[in-house]
């Protein structure tokens, strides 16, 4: 396997923290952004992540205008990757579904993350931490993001 630095997958719940600003987690997340862009960690994410942030299940109205350009903007840069989903994921996760009893985004991103080789999926669904250790995710770990490092408090969603 080639030498390369970490591989993050974030979850559209972390970009949503990062747009909306969320207090206690967008510092992380710019950390890890700042990271990416000194290509000390990569970052990955599903293609569906650009539709499924814009109106989550639990919110009542879509993203603004302002708040959709800064994840276009997002999706510019060349450290962060958008995997397209295709038929051998879909099948896939058609698996953990009926295995492990998730819905079908959380799959979707379980799936992508795995088929993306990345080494931590990172999410703030707690639903799905428990999928650590379990059969057909070994070795991802699933988890909130976390950075190790200084974490600064200047970078958001207002990048």
């Amino acid at each position: 396997m080639p030498n390369r630095p970490p591989r993050r997958y974030w979850d559209s719940n972390v970009f949503i923290a990062l747009i909306k600003d969320e207090e206690g987690r967008a510092p992380t997340m710019a950390a890890i952004l700042d990271a990416a862009e000194r290509g000390e960690t990569e970052i990955v994410t599903s293609a569906f992540t650009l539709v499924e942030v814009i109106k989550t299940p639990d919110a009542a109205t879509p993203l603004t205008e302002a708040e959709e350009a800064l994840i276009r903007g997002y999706f510019e840069h060349e450290f962060l990757l958008a995997v397209p989903f295709g038929l051998a994921m879909a099948q896939d996760a058609r698996q953990l579904i009926w295995r492990h009893n998730i819905r079908v985004s959380d799959a979707i991103h379980v799936v992508t993350a795995l088929h993306a080789g990345a080494d931590v999926l990172q999410t703030y669904n707690a639903r799905l931490h428990r999928l650590t250790g379990q059969e057909g995710i070994s070795p991802l770990v699933v988890r909130e993001p976390t950075f190790e490092g200084k974490v600064a408090t200047g970078r958001g969603g207002g990048e």
